[in-house]
């Protein structure tokens, strides 16, 4: 055989080799095809433990420029249309809170996609309190973990640094507000992107950071209330207009300045201590500050806790 006819074999047998091979399918791994059309895909969004639903949680095709989007309704169900065929990844979010589900998209049709449980996209912190327990709800209501800090951790940069949001309960000790060096290492966090929840007499520890914001007076009375919700997102996410609010102790601590910046979240007409008949009056406000965020709330997880109650503290964690 001559060398040209041998040349020729091996080259021709190293050509069907590669086209073979290029042919070949990994059925480990199969791919759906792009076709270029769109799907629709349904959906609901939960808590991390499922228990509770979540609306107004953004739905989008991950990655994509353009995508369409959608929010859950007050049952956490969503409804996406025009998503490319083939595999997607969708990225549902809510505050600090999201998930990534995955689905296989066939154009014209509807696919079901697998339930979004919220996962933190950060660590979650709290300060004790004698009063307030908003933990509990984090972890029992949500099923979401939350690290316990010492007040003088607040003094800490670094320590702050790991943390998304930090909730200062009602009650909790308040060497902090007397030491310089702490206050502004909690001011920087929140200018630096961190979340502070604060409730009742932790409102303190927001007044002493911006007394340009917010100032509190303890001179609520023992009362049952019912509290006009303000903010339409924390509406639609409660759906209802109004919740009853049980302060089953006095003292608690009114709003009596909000700056221009500050929102209202709830407000109420209700009596103060000195019998005085107060109309529209905040009983919850948030605001912003730099990168991050404060919501301050006079009322909590006690005692006589109502479920509206509840359901606005959630309401509350899920807006950070």
């Amino acid at each position: 055989m001559g060398i040209k006819m041998k040349n020729y074999i091996v080259w021709l047998v190293l050509f069907l080799f590669i086209v073979f091979s290029g042919c070949s399918k990994d059925e480990s791994n199969p791919v759906v095809p792009d076709t270029g059309g769109t799907g629709t895909v349904s959906g609901q969004v939960f808590s991390k433990n499922g228990l509770e639903k979540i609306q107004g949680a953004s739905v989008t095709v991950e990655n994509l420029n353009n995508s369409p989007q959608t929010f859950s309704d007050l049952e956490g169900k969503y409804t996406l249309s025009g998503v490319p065929t083939g595999s997607q990844n969708l990225l549902i979010q809510k505050g600090l809170f999201k998930s990534i589900v995955s689905v296989t998209v066939t154009e014209g049709a509807t696919v079901n996609a697998p339930a979004a449980q919220l996962e933190a996209s950060g660590k979650l912190g709290f300060v004790s309190g004698l009063y307030d327990n908003i933990q509990q709800i984090i972890r029992n209501n949500l099923g979401y973990s939350i690290d316990s800090l010492g007040i003088l951790d607040l003094r800490n940069t670094a320590l702050l640094s790991n943390y998304k949001a930090i909730f200062i309960n009602c009650g909790a000790d308040e060497i902090l507000i007397y030491d310089g060096q702490g206050m502004d290492a909690l001011t920087n966090y929140i200018q630096n992107g961190g979340s502070i929840y604060a409730s009742d007499w932790a409102g303190e520890f927001v007044e002493f950071m911006f007394p340009d914001k917010l100032t509190i007076e303890t001179t609520g009375m023992s009362q049952v209330i019912t509290a006009k919700i303000v903010d339409q997102n924390l509406k639609n996410f409660i759906g209802k207009e109004t919740v009853v609010i049980d302060y089953d102790l006095g003292g608690w601590g009114e709003v009596s300045f909000a700056g221009q910046s500050v929102t209202t979240l709830l407000s109420a007409d209700y009596t103060d201590y000195m019998g005085n008949n107060l109309t529209n009056k905040p009983l919850a406000v948030t605001f912003n500050h730099g990168a991050g965020k404060v919501i301050y709330t006079s009322f909590h997880n006690e005692a006589n806790v109502t479920t509206d109650a509840i359901k606005v503290l959630i309401g509350f964690l899920y807006t950070l």
